[in-house]
């Protein structure tokens, strides 16, 4: 029996909601699948060609699209099982498997069918695994895969240090935390000898600040963590780690980039791609983004590993996965699980996906295809995925993840100090 959450908004965002989900929609028809997917080019391709190729082989199901955005995909998932048009399959990101799961409003794939932890599990990448399970069963199928690498603009920084009578080169690319302050500070000293402040001073790095970005806060934090030593829970899920040396000292560098003024307190990612910015952290989906930009306006990236933050330190990426569910106790269930499994496992279809958003395979199978091994650039996130560090399976992290990317922005301000973890350590710690 799926536990039901109901609120006053939620049942008055339903009554609004139930006009627009159910215009077109006759009722589902046994073997119907109803389906909410994202609406970029490559995701439909990469659906449509599974739908044809499986109802060669299963000529009598039919299918049902929505397009669902990723971003409010939570809310109008909570929402839409309340009634009777919830979709029989979702793409979802993955950090909300757990709260699903944790509600039992997904599938325990693990429970459901036998296959999932034997065959359908030996054709996942190692590191990939552990983002779809919840208490040790697994709740979703992943699609794709996204790293970080640390990403630089090669013209700005020969500009910076021909100004300040150097000659930049690839040696220069810092691989610590260490160097990276380094060139930071030749930054500054850039814009005092040229006069820049304001909007037209240029930004040694950025770091994922400012409400618009708390996901990518609250990963920034994971990543830089792990590379501390630290972590944010424990492996269990048991206990809460995020009150410790390795977790405060890793604070204390964020709240540095904001004293030194290396860091602003929103995050620039587009002031990176208008050649104002030094140093950021991106995934692979900004290959063709930069490509483009260098075409129209000469800019020459390079992309390099993460940078390690302490002295024979690791540098681990924070994890990005989307994946499959199916909603738990619908009609369906048992033919929306096999579709998911002929998805996963179909290269052509894998393939058609990953490379159209130039995201990573998730199958053992398809993360060797070529395409992953071209150039200077994909070999770069290929060995980044073998450094990386998942966010914590809890079904609270949605509520972490706000706290803790406020946590960020507000290092890089000054309103808060490293020490103050321990508030959110033991406000979440409480609720374990």
């Amino acid at each position: 029996m799926k536990k039901r959450i109901i609120t006053i908004f939620a049942a008055l965002t339903l009554i609004f909601s139930i006009i627009p989900f159910a215009v077109g929609c006759s009722g589902r028809r046994e073997g119907e699948l109803f389906i909410w997917w994202p609406g970029a080019e490559a995701e439909i391709a990469a659906l449509h060609r599974a739908v044809e190729l499986y109802r060669e082989i299963n000529p009598d199901v039919t299918f049902r699209i929505m397009p669902q955005a990723t971003t409010d995909f939570f809310m109008s998932y909570m929402i839409a099982t309340q009634g009777r048009n919830y979709p029989d399959i979702a793409f979802v990101d993955s950090v909300y498997v757990p709260q699903l799961a944790n509600m039992e409003l997904v599938t325990n794939l693990s429970q459901f069918d036998s296959e999932i932890d034997t065959l359908i599990r030996e054709q996942i990448v190692d590191s990939l695994w552990p983002a779809n399970l919840y208490r040790g069963s697994a709740y979703a199928l992943p699609i794709s895969a996204n790293v970080l690498t640390l990403v630089y603009n090669k013209t700005l920084l020969r500009r910076v240090y021909q100004a300040l009578g150097y000659t930049w080169t690839e040696a220069d690319v810092p691989s610590t935390w260490d160097e990276l302050m380094e060139v930071s500070a030749l930054f500054i000293r850039y814009n005092e000898l040229r006069g820049l402040t304001g909007p037209h001073a240029l930004i040694p790095y950025t770091i994922p600040a400012g409400g618009d970005h708390r996901s990518m806060g609250a990963k920034a934090f994971v990543s830089m963590s792990a590379r501390m030593g630290g972590s944010i829970m424990n492996d269990e899920l048991t206990e809460m780690r995020l009150y410790s040396s390795a977790n405060v000292e890793a604070a204390r560098k964020i709240q540095y980039l904001g004293q030194r003024g290396f860091s602003p307190p929103v995050f620039q990612e587009g002031a990176f791609g208008m050649g104002q910015v030094g140093f950021i952290e991106l995934g692979p989906w900004t290959i063709d983004r930069f490509q483009n930009i260098t075409d129209e306006r000469g800019y020459e990236f390079g992309f390099a590993p993460m940078l390690t933050l302490k002295e024979d330190g690791t540098n681990e990426s924070s994890l990005g996965i989307f994946s499959m569910v199916s909603t738990a106790g619908g009609i369906n269930e048992a033919l929306a699980v096999d579709f998911m499994k002929f998805f996963l496992t179909n290269d052509e279809v894998m393939l058609l996906h990953n490379r159209g958003l130039n995201l990573m395979p998730v199958t053992e199978s398809t993360i060797t295809d070529p395409f992953f091994s071209e150039g200077d650039v994909w070999p770069v996130f290929m060995e980044q995925l073998n450094h990386v560090v998942a966010r914590p399976g809890s079904s609270m992290w949605v509520a972490m993840e706000r706290d803790i990317a406020d946590f960020v922005t507000h290092l890089i301000t000054g309103v808060r100090q490293p020490e103050q973890l321990i508030d959110l350590h033991i406000y979440f710690g409480r609720q374990l």
